[in-house]
């Protein structure tokens, strides 16, 4: 609490002296240019003369013509400076219209290296016109004072406007010690530092987290301003069986323009470890009850189709004889040994005793007996042999 106040305290002048720079606009350049046979005004300024570490210092360049269709382009040189990254220009000017002229604005980003007093690079507006007619105009020196984030920032904050954060994760419930796994996070930043997204280090039970991989999207020029697109890999290896946990992760986003801090919290993940060995085992025991299963079916499917196939039989069976003779195949009996003599008792005895009554009398071969017989052998599949 007595940090909080003795910030509040120290604070308000800094506040105060912002505020009435950010109120007062500190122009670098008005002045007149001919091109190309049209005359333009050029006028370049800057909303503030102090920054925050990490904010963009944005430079307003504004070009005022009566002849819209001669607009020239932009670009903007410096020479290499310790003190402040490369100059972002935005490319496609915004247009407006005041008192019947065009207003063409463009915006100049600054990233200051460090913290202190810095002068400003050596920036000269390249202007290119009709007929590749060209003019160079120099931007003055300025100092700009460049302050570290407030007290109240949490470190390894992310500096800039927070637009979208999305986490992409899919992670098994059951993972291998030693395995890599990893979870993807997005983030969409207006007027961010370019090359320099860091978060925190994973925290958990059971795992061992690995340096991240960054990856940036698209950086374009907006109607907001210079909008990035972040994608950041973090990537943990399991270390141990058992259970393993990924603590949730805690995210603070500073606005420079508005002094707030969003927090954002990653959510947690967890799930099982099992060694190698382990699940060799099971892969093993479920390949095994995979193959026997397989093996059942395929004896049941052939003995279904057999069985299908000596019933069709069944049912082509003209008389008594063909069916006896179907049956001592079907059951691999030896013709002229007795059917007590064959072995084990068969399911089809009684069935091939009264067949054989039947073939020794005198009653002739297809009667109604036998189409009882046939009926009967058609329905009982267990007196089918496989």
């Amino acid at each position: 609490m007595m940090r909080f106040l003795l910030f509040i305290l120290t604070a308000l002048p800094l506040w105060a002296a912002t505020a009435e720079e950010v109120a007062v606009e500190r122009v670098l350049l008005d002045q007149r240019m001919h091109l190309a046979k049209n005359d333009y005004q050029v006028k370049a300024w800057v909303a503030s003369r102090q920054v925050f570490q990490q904010q963009a210092l944005i430079i307003h360049v504004q070009l005022t013509t009566a002849n819209a269709s001669s607009l020239p382009s932009l670009a903007v040189a410096s020479q290499a400076d310790n003190a402040w990254l490369q100059p972002i220009v935005s490319h496609q000017p915004r247009l407006t219209e005041q008192n019947g002229k065009t207003v063409a604005q463009w915006q100049l980003l600054l990233f200051a290296k460090q913290v202190g007093v810095n002068a400003l690079p050596n920036l000269r507006l390249q202007w290119v016109g009709e007929s590749m007619s060209r003019q160079t105009q120099t931007l003055p020196s300025w100092s700009i004072k460049v302050s570290p984030l407030p007290v109240y920032v949490p470190e390894q904050s992310i500096v800039g406007e927070l637009v979208n954060v999305q986490t992409t994760v899919s992670l098994p419930s059951i993972v291998l010690v030693d395995e890599v796994i990893q979870r993807q996070v997005q983030f969409r930043l207006v007027n961010h530092l370019p090359n320099s997204l860091w978060l925190n280090g994973l925290q958990g039970q059971g795992i061992e987290p690995l340096s991240p991989w960054l990856q940036t999207g698209d950086s374009a020029w907006q109607e907001e301003g210079w909008l990035s697109d972040w994608t950041v890999w973090q990537p943990w290896r399991i270390s141990q069986a058992g259970f393993w946990q990924v603590e949730a992760q805690d995210i603070w986003v500073f606005n420079p323009r508005t002094w707030q801090v969003t927090h954002l919290q990653l959510p947690a993940h967890s799930g099982w470890a099992i060694p190698l060995w382990l699940w060799r085992s099971v892969q093993a025991f479920l390949l095994l009850v995979f193959l026997l299963f397989s093996y059942l079916f395929i004896q049941w499917s052939r003995c279904w189709l057999k069985r299908r196939h000596y019933r069709q039989a069944i049912e082509r069976c003209a008389d008594s004889a063909q069916l006896y003779h179907l049956m001592v195949q079907m059951w691999q009996l030896t013709p002229g040994i007795p059917l007590a003599h064959q072995g084990l008792p068969l399911p089809i005895y009684h069935t091939l005793v009264e067949l054989e009554n039947q073939l020794f009398s005198s009653e002739v071969l297809y009667n109604e007996k036998f189409e009882q017989i046939k009926a009967r052998l058609a329905l009982k599949y267990r007196c089918y042999s496989c």
